[in-house]
């Protein structure tokens, strides 16, 4: 027997086991449905597995289930269940129910936003190198939200995110270093952080390089000063046609 048919009737084995409540089985099939290694199309059977794991204690099944409150898999949506559900696995140290819970807090899904909780939990999961917290830490000190407003301190962590390949923060970057804000303009450096974050599809950054190709702006290495780039051009519209005024005899 092979890896993968070993692989394939181990799950299986688990999900039946699981279907009969047993915890151990739900347990390994939460931890395996976090790392993308179990997968099952019928969302109420998902629920009730990661529901018999989640009362057992376990972080993984306590944020799947989270998630599955607040998207409404296999059960109607209910933010405050979700919440509850990040909340443990976020104390229990999971980095993913720390960032979720962060960005609850932060868009307001239990009621008004609540910054000073988004930026505590979104700090946890930065301690822990999550590239998603430590970008919202960066935009939330450009803005004071849940914090001083700390220009140095966004860009120390736009630059962590965008080292561990967060696509907004290598864009943020590149726009920084484009406009000399908190940092040492120069295009070459703002040019090399678009390419990154294009190169993961990002259309800001897309739209950035295209405008400096269509510019035809040539940039020298070894180049500190640099002019500002052209923002990218919108959409053109149609040029409304005036009637000329008859002419005078």
């Amino acid at each position: 027997m092979d890896g993968k048919t070993f692989a394939k009737k181990t799950i299986q084995f688990l999900k039946q086991e699981a279907d009969e409540r047993n915890v151990k089985a739900a347990r390994l099939l939460a931890e395996g449905l976090l790392e993308g290694l179990v997968t099952e199309k019928d969302p109420d059977k998902v629920f009730q597995w990661l529901t018999l794991a989640a009362d057992d204690g376990q972080a993984a099944a306590l944020t799947l289930l989270g998630a599955c409150y607040q998207f409404g898999q296999g059960v109607d949506p209910d933010p405050e269940k979700a919440a509850q559900c990040y909340s443990q696995g976020a104390e229990l140290g999971l980095t993913l129910a720390q960032r979720r819970l962060a960005l609850l807090y932060k868009e307001g899904a239990l009621g008004s936003p609540d910054y000073d909780q988004a930026a505590f939990w979104f700090q946890k999961a930065a301690l822990q190198d999550d590239p998603v917290a430590l970008f919202n830490l960066a935009q939330m000190s450009l803005e004071g939200l849940g914090q001083p407003l700390d220009l140095e301190k966004a860009i120390e962590h736009y630059k962590k995110a965008a080292a561990l390949g967060e696509a907004e923060a290598q864009a943020a970057l590149g726009l920084l270093f484009s406009l000399g804000q908190g940092v040492d303009q120069n295009l070459i450096t703002a040019v090399e952080w678009w390419q990154k974050a294009s190169a993961q599809g990002h259309e800001g950054a897309q739209n950035y390089l295209a405008s400096l190709a269509e510019a035809n702006l040539i940039v020298e290495r070894g180049t500190t000063e640099t002019p500002n780039p052209p923002k990218p051009r919108a959409p053109k519209t149609p040029k409304t046609v005036k009637p000329k005024a008859p002419k005078k005899a």
